[in-house]
């Protein structure tokens, strides 16, 4: 490859020469050759007198490689080099392109994928969040009917403990009633004892009066 031998290329060119025009519109925009026009006569005697130099006619493309190497193409051979090297330019703009369009088809499924798990996920906080929702509405209801019950119990108890209240009552009214008829037994006991002793008491006076008599 051109590129990666990473020459110097010059490209000796005459205004005179129809072929120096073409190869100049060929690489026009295209290939960044340094461009030496050989119409000046001081030009033209330096590229004589170079002995590592000996060219016959324009256009001419010269290489010059790191190593000290010079290559030479000349006339059709400017034009193939010149083609060559566009088109391996081309390919590698095309392996460039098709790269970059496999990495943004990479970048795009990637960014799908990612979609599909976010989506994933969120579908999973919401099939938590429901299951979450639904287990705190079970125990409201479940705590709910256990107030619910306990209230029953409670006011069942109360009721119950009404009745022993009312019970208890019932129980004082009597234990009142017996302490008044015993309390009326005992009063008349002793108003029986005090009419027996009154009675006594007359007895003994008659019989003194009749003694007496």
């Amino acid at each position: 490859m051109i590129k990666m031998d990473n020459p110097e290329i010059i490209c000796l060119y005459s205004n005179f020469s129809l072929h120096s025009k073409r190869l100049l519109n060929l690489i026009k925009n295209k290939l960044n050759f340094k461009l030496i026009c050989i119409d000046n006569p001081e030009i033209i005697n330096m590229i004589s007198n170079d002995e590592k130099i000996n060219i016959q006619k324009v256009p001419c493309l010269l290489l010059y490689y790191p190593n000290g190497k010079i290559d030479i193409y000349e006339g059709d051979k400017a034009f193939q080099f010149c083609n060559n090297f566009i088109n391996e330019i081309d390919n590698e703009q095309e392996e460039l392109r098709q790269q970059e369009e496999l990495r943004q088809q990479e970048e795009l499924r990637q960014q799908e994928v990612l979609r599909q798990q976010e989506e994933l996920r969120q579908q999973e906080f919401e099939n938590n969040k429901f299951k979450m929702s639904n287990s705190l509405n079970n125990q409201i209801n479940l705590q709910a009917n256990q107030l619910k019950n306990k209230n029953i119990d409670n006011s069942n108890l109360k009721t119950n403990i009404n009745n022993l209240l009312i019970n208890d009552n019932q129980f004082e009214d009597n234990e009142d009633i017996s302490k008044k008829l015993k309390k009326s037994i005992k009063q008349d006991d002793n108003n029986i004892m005090t009419k027996a002793k009154m009675l006594q008491k007359q007895s003994s006076n008659f019989s003194e009066k009749f003694e007496l008599k």
